[in-house]
């Protein structure tokens, strides 16, 4: 497998927050079969990114939660975000 990337540098300003996800956010399911994805997550953190990050990671794993209706997960989920709050 090759796995491309690139290397950059972004600006980090005060309240800057870089959030960290494993496959197992964005490919949980719901009843129907679809998947929550890339999309979801970014659109929900874009409109929810003026929390904390222990209120945007609860809000996100809320939001996993209830696109999932209670299907089972498949997957192993990790969520990290970092916050530069000085």
């Amino acid at each position: 497998m090759v796995i491309s990337h690139t290397i950059g540098t972004v600006p980090f300003d005060r309240k800057s927050k870089l959030v960290m996800y494993t496959d197992g956010i964005t490919e949980a399911m719901n009843p129907g079969g679809d998947l929550y994805e890339d999309g979801r997550l970014l659109k929900l953190v874009l409109y929810q990114g003026t929390q904390s990050a222990e209120d945007l990671k609860i809000t996100i794993l809320e939001d996993v939660a209830r696109f999932s209706a209670g299907t089972e997960h498949l997957d192993d989920s990790t969520l990290s975000i970092v916050e530069l709050v000085r």
